[in-house]
Formats: structure tokens, C-alpha cells, sequence
């Protein structure tokens, strides 16, 4: 079964969580307490990642990315509530 926009969501968060609190950074309470580059930086440090780790291009990892960002928008589009 598919992953809804809301598990999406909440998997995101989670995510977005612990790396403040890995930071030892305060984590956001509520969803107007974030900045615009708490994403980014996240997204960021994952580049760092995965070039350390030897995987793929940077670029097609981003591609890729954002090809399945819109294709969940899409579905999204089409009816999903949260």
C-alpha cells in the first residue's frame, strides 16, 4: 500500500526532529517556528552524506527527488486529505 501524504509528513518530521537534536539545536514546537533552511540544511547535510558514502551523483539524487516530490503532490492533488 502506497504511503499517504499525512505518513509522509509525519516521517519528514520525525526526520527534521532528530537532527536538531542531534545538533543539540531546540527543536521547533510548533510548525511557524521553523526556519526556511532547516530543510535545506538537512537536505545538505545529507549530500555530505551520501558523497562520503560514495553513492551516486548529487545532481541525480536531487532529480530523482523531485520527480517523486511531484508525483506525491500529484496524488495529493487527486483527493488525499490530511
Amino acid at each position: 500500500m502506497p504511503m499517504t501524504m499525512s505518513e509522509r509528513l509525519d516521517h519528514a518530521r520525525a526526520a527534521l526532529t532528530a537532527y536538531f537534536k542531534a545538533k543539540g539545536e531546540p527543536v521547533p514546537e510548533g510548525p511557524n517556528d521553523y526556519q526556511d533552511t532547516d530543510a535545506s540544511d538537512l537536505i545538505a547535510d545529507l549530500l555530505h552524506l551520501q558523497k562520503h558514502l560514495g553513492f551516486g551523483d548529487e545532481e541525480s539524487t536531487l532529480a530523482t527527488a523531485r520527480m517523486h516530490y511531484e508525483a506525491e503532490q500529484e496524488e495529493y492533488a487527486e483527493g488525499e486529505t490530511i
